[in-house]
């Protein structure tokens, strides 16, 4: 698979401090989106997500061309557990979502949130929502609707973000959940446990679909044909072609 376009651009300006990647080999192509590190915890001058995010994209680069998706988590979360201390805390523990795509599986795998689109798919299968990232953005914005309703100016609101500094209670503990079954649980690799398979999105790519497109959650889509993937991740797109 050749790259006719590629973009990413990490939040800070700064190439080797995105916690975002595209990978693409000759079987596979995949997203790969560093969790923010809430923690604070460096490993070198990395943070916890370029950590968790490195371990991902060099165990993609050596995946089998027949891997199925439950293999393929299993040698990403195999890669992190390698790379942090085996008792950190949850909490405090490095994590990535990722998306793949298999050519010769013809597969799109979903860890996460990383979302993806393609004709006649509907939106919500390929860009899903975190029950708890719904409940920590809708608090959060109910603390922001009170601050502003009351003595606080909506400069101030702005400056200091009280709704963010509120869910940080939620947000601070979210690695508890992860790869957790429940209704408040979600997939990522953590070095951990691997997935669960029920946490896993497996998305076959028909043969009559020739063309998918990147939805990550702050990119803009690219074209890309068939048969080859795109990829997308948080401020990147990427096109490309057989």
């Amino acid at each position: 698979m050749d790259i006719v376009e590629q973009f990413v651009l990490g939040k800070h300006g700064d190439p080797q401090a995105c916690e975002d990647a595209i990978v693409v080999t000759a079987e596979h192509a995949a997203v790969i989106d560093g969790a923010t590190d809430v923690s604070g915890r460096r490993y070198g001058s990395a943070t916890g997500g370029w950590w968790a995010m490195a371990a991902c994209r060099d165990a993609v680069r050596r995946l089998p061309p027949d891997v199925d998706p439950h293999t393929a988590v299993a040698a990403m979360t195999a890669e992190l557990a390698a790379r942090v201390d085996t008792e950190l805390i949850a909490a405090e523990r490095p994590s990535a979502a990722v998306t793949v795509y298999s050519r010769t599986r013809r597969e799109i795998w979903q860890i996460g949130d990383i979302g993806f689109a393609y004709r006649g798919l509907p939106t919500p299968v390929g860009r899903p929502r975190k029950l708890v990232d719904q409940v920590a953005t809708s608090f959060r914005a109910a603390v922001l609707a009170a601050e502003a309703a009351g003595t606080i100016s909506m400069d101030q609101v702005l400056e200091v973000d009280p709704g963010r500094l509120a869910a940080r209670a939620l947000t601070g503990r979210l690695g508890a959940l992860r790869n957790i079954i429940g209704p408040y649980g979600y997939a990522a690799i953590d070095g951990r446990q691997a997935a669960p398979i029920a946490l896993i999105t497996r998305d076959p790519v028909g043969p009559a679909t020739r063309q998918w497109l990147p939805a990550g959650p702050r990119c803009r889509p690219a074209s890309v044909p068939d048969p080859s993937p795109p990829a997308a991740a948080s401020a990147a797109r990427s096109t490309l072609a057989q």
